[in-house]
Formats: C-alpha cells, structure tokens, sequence
C-alpha cells in the first residue's frame, strides 16, 4: 500500500514541478545596463548559441526559437531601449510556447534568460 502512495506523491509532485516551471518560464524579465543599445543587442546575441537558438520573426525587436525537433520550440522576445540618461533597458519575455496535455513547453527558456541578463551585467562592469 505505501509503495502505491509513494508512486502517487512523486506523480503529484512532478505535476507541481512542470506546472510551477512553465508559470515562471513565463514571467517577463528585465535589467536597466550602462551599455548602448547596440551593444546591449550584441552581448544578447551572443549570449544565444546559433547552435541551440534560431532566429525568428516575433513580437520583439531581437526574436529567438529553441531549436527543437519538429520545429516547434518556445520564442523568447527582447526589447532594446535608451532610457534617455545614457543607459538601456532590456527585456526579455516568453512570447510562444508549445503545449502538450495544456502543459507549456519551454525547455531552456528560464536558463537562457537568466544567463542573457547576467552577461549584460557583466558586459558593464569591463
């Protein structure tokens, strides 16, 4: 009986896990930098492996695809704008995504915004 209950907590709690990841996958993300816009847009694209992201038509000014098989991997967006003081602000949102049993795909997406922001902080501080 306790391994059925077992087998039901670890079911449950993967449930939880996708879930809770794809809501905060799809949380917008944003950084104010020292940088210029343009290279603000060049540690962006540099932070995306040509080898794991594509570039695609999408809502924002820089659009990225995870490269998956069938061709249907999760869009990260980024928007690039001068704040008027000499800085840029930066953001990052998850604009498509793919389901599956109402579920959002979006393997990589959190790492990849997560690390675009920190090379743009690095980038300032050389």
């Amino acid at each position: 009986m306790w391994v059925i209950f077992v087998l039901l907590a670890i079911f449950v709690g993967t449930i939880v896990l996708v879930v809770t990841r794809a809501n905060i996958a799809k949380q917008q993300r944003e950084t104010v930098v020292t940088l210029s816009p343009a290279r603000a847009k060049q540690v962006i694209d540099d932070a995306y492996s040509k080898l794991m992201w594509a570039d695609v038509q999408g809502p924002g000014q820089i659009n990225k695809r995870r490269k998956i098989p069938l061709n249907n991997g999760p869009v990260i967006s980024i928007d690039v704008e001068p704040t008027g003081d000499n800085r840029t602000h930066v953001t990052l949102w998850l604009s498509r995504w793919s389901t599956k049993n109402r579920v959002a795909l979006v393997d990589g997406v959190t790492g990849s915004e997560k690390r675009a922001i920190r090379k743009l902080e690095e980038a300032q501080n050389r």
